[in-house]
């Protein structure tokens, strides 16, 4: 079984290959402050605890230029508050690092109004695949194969989607159906790639 926190520690790694810089735990709660004070809404911080060492030989790219692909006008904000029944906590944010984009949405809901963050990755399929959890639930009809999973750590859904051959998917949010619904709208509206 492969956890989503060896899928983060893998991705974390992937962008300090790129940038030639050290990212930990506490670099991706740096990039969680940072996503938080350009937004000026609150922002989950998640810790990694690897129970493995992650893997060091897998390759940086799979040919398809991720870059020209921005999660954050495929779906807008307002369509994830939609999905998720809310409203929208401040402007998305996306970022591009080398093999790896993202986009960050705040959308506030419930009683209390309290931000959830909702996550989308679009990585190379070899990335996706060393954090694909078969144990997790299968969820037919997003890419080729997917999986969802609910981190008692850190107290949120993941979702795991591979189009074979193309790019992997990764979602994590606060609500199973409204993680599965962004990944859903996510792998329907990203074409597919040469």
């Amino acid at each position: 079984m492969k956890s989503g926190k060896v899928q983060i520690l893998a991705f974390m790694l992937t962008v300090s290959a790129l940038l030639a810089c050290s990212i930990g735990s506490t670099g991706r709660a740096a990039l969680a402050d940072q996503n938080a004070q350009s937004t000026d809404s609150p922002a989950l911080i998640f810790t990694v605890q690897p129970s493995q060492p992650p893997p060091t030989d897998l390759p940086v790219s799979q040919g398809r230029d991720f870059s020209k692909i921005d999660i954050c006008q495929l779906l807008p904000i307002q369509d994830v508050a939609d999905m998720v029944g809310g409203t929208p906590a401040g402007d998305p944010n996306g970022s591009a690092n080398g093999d790896v984009i993202d986009c960050w949405y705040s959308i506030a809901g419930g009683e209390d109004q309290t931000p959830d963050l909702y996550i989308a990755y679009i990585e190379p399929v070899v990335l996706a695949d060393y954090g694909f959890d078969d144990t997790g639930e299968s969820v037919p009809g997003i890419g080729d194969r997917a999986s969802i999973v609910f981190s008692d750590t850190d107290q949120q859904y993941e979702l795991t989607a591979i189009r074979e051959g193309d790019l992997g998917l990764d979602v994590k949010g606060a609500t199973r159906e409204g993680t599965l619904a962004i990944g859903r709208a996510l792998m329907e509206r990203i074409p597919p790639g040469p």
